[in-house]
Parts: structure tokens; C-alpha cells; sequence
């Protein structure tokens, strides 16, 4: 298998499981919001009523995801690198991480 075609294949697997981890911190913090700050709201199907208002705004939640995938799959390269002692690709790893 080419490395491009591995590379793009983890991310996009980093970015699916960032995505579920991200839908499920935010309907997990609106319940809690809904529970504290409205105790009215809570009584009919607060997890039902958060998970639409998360998916509502799933772009924000996407965009989070697609970042924090990128940074994890950078520094995941670096390790490699560093333990590989591949020094002329450390060094652009490490100014890749940098911007």
C-alpha cells in the first residue's frame, strides 16, 4: 500500500473517531446545562432535545474534530520519525508541527 493512501486513511479514521468523541462531549454538556440551569427543560427527553441542537451546529463540532485529527496525525509522524532517526525528515516534521 502507497504511504499517501496509509496516511489519508488515518486520518480520516482520527477524524471519525474525533468526530463521535466531540458529539458525545457536547450532548453530554448540554444534559448537564439542561439539568442545572432549567430544570423544567430536563423532565421531557433532554439527551433527545441536546443531540439536535448538537447536530444542528455540527460544523462547529466538525471543524474541532478535523483540527485536533490534524495536530494527533503531525505529532503522531514526529514519533515515528524521532524513533526511526530519520534526521532530514525530523527536522520538517518538527516545522510542519511548528506552524
Amino acid at each position: 500500500m502507497h504511504w499517501a493512501f496509509q496516511l489519508g486513511l488515518f486520518l480520516e479514521l482520527m477524524l471519525l473517531g474525533q468526530i463521535c468523541r466531540f458529539i458525545t462531549y457536547t450532548t453530554a454538556a448540554g444534559v448537564f446545562a439542561a439539568w442545572y440551569y432549567d430544570k423544567d427543560y430536563f423532565g421531557s427527553k433532554p439527551v433527545k432535545r441536546t443531540l439536535h441542537r448538537t447536530l444542528r451546529s455540527i460544523g462547529s463540532v466538525m471543524w474541532a474534530a478535523l483540527m485536533t485529527s490534524i495536530s494527533r496525525v503531525l505529532m503522531a509522524i514526529a514519533g515515528f520519525l524521532r524513533t526511526n532517526n530519520i534526521a532530514w525528515l525530523q527536522a520538517l516534521a518538527v516545522v510542519a508541527i511548528s506552524l
